[in-house]
């Protein structure tokens, strides 16, 4: 069964056999931590609690987790928190709501990040960027989103690696 997109349960994902719960964070937080970080790895240590993040902060510095398992962590919970899109998928629609065009143009929509949920978000955000577009356009737009980074197996998809689909995603007309 899939998650709802309008869930706000916190969402628990595994670190070395360690169930680690993540609190609802609306979908301006997420983005917020990833335009910060721009590394998507350490979405699971920004967005869990105090007590979690000195605990995982810890366990890396004396070795008992790598980075590895760290970032696997942070990708799980992106795919956990947003149904229906692969981890890089959601982490480039965040990353990408992020600029000044699809910003203003989700404003001028009514969208609250505040009052969405990351998967609201990452939905509405997706559908905006297709809408107006012609069918050449859209599967442009898809197979730049859907095509997962360097070093990610899905099903033999490109070879494209995440700031190329970024940057793919804002090149789109109309997202300069």
């Amino acid at each position: 069964m899939t998650a709802s997109p309008y869930s706000r349960a916190p969402v628990a994902v595994e670190l070395c056999g360690v169930r680690i719960v993540v609190p609802y964070r609306s979908a301006a937080e997420w983005v917020a931590v990833l335009g910060s970080a721009q590394d998507p790895a350490t979405l699971l240590l920004n967005l869990a609690r105090e007590a979690t993040r000195e605990s995982v902060l810890n366990e890396l510095v004396t070795g008992e987790i790598t980075a590895k398992q760290l970032t696997d962590a942070s990708y799980e919970l992106m795919k956990a928190a947003v149904p229906g899109f692969h981890w890089w998928e959601t982490y480039r629609l965040l990353d990408v709501s992020a600029t000044h065009n699809v910003a203003g143009r989700a404003t001028l929509a009514g969208l609250d990040p505040w009052a969405l949920t990351a998967a609201q978000w990452c939905s509405a955000i997706y559908v905006m960027l297709r809408e107006n577009t012609d069918d050449s356009g859209r599967l442009k737009f898809d197979h730049a989103l859907s095509t997962p980074p360097l070093g990610v197996e899905d099903d033999g998809w490109g070879d494209m690696s995440m700031n190329e689909m970024v940057n793919a995603a804002r090149s789109m007309p109309g997202m300069g």
